[in-house]
């Protein structure tokens, strides 16, 4: 695999496009999650984002997600 350009997403990145779509991404720190949401909707995913447990909890049950990333240290 050819490491990739700048501004290139990696191919890695693409093959997993191809089996999920949709993010849930939980963090506390809401300049990580809009840098995250934004790498991850360039490259084609469809972003949930939430700034708390809670609410990535709410987020978590009444959606479906295909990957979860999530802070393991929120405050």
């Amino acid at each position: 695999m050819r490491k990739p350009k700048r501004g290139e997403f990696s191919p890695l990145i693409h093959k997993l496009g191809d089996a999920m779509n949709r993010i849930l991404v939980i963090d506390d720190e809401k300049a990580i999650l809009d840098l995250i949401q934004m790498v991850l909707s360039k490259a084609g995913f469809e972003v949930e984002i939430a700034l708390d447990g809670r609410e990535g909890i709410q987020k978590f049950d009444s959606g479906r997600f295909d990957l979860v990333i999530t802070d393991i240290r929120s405050e």
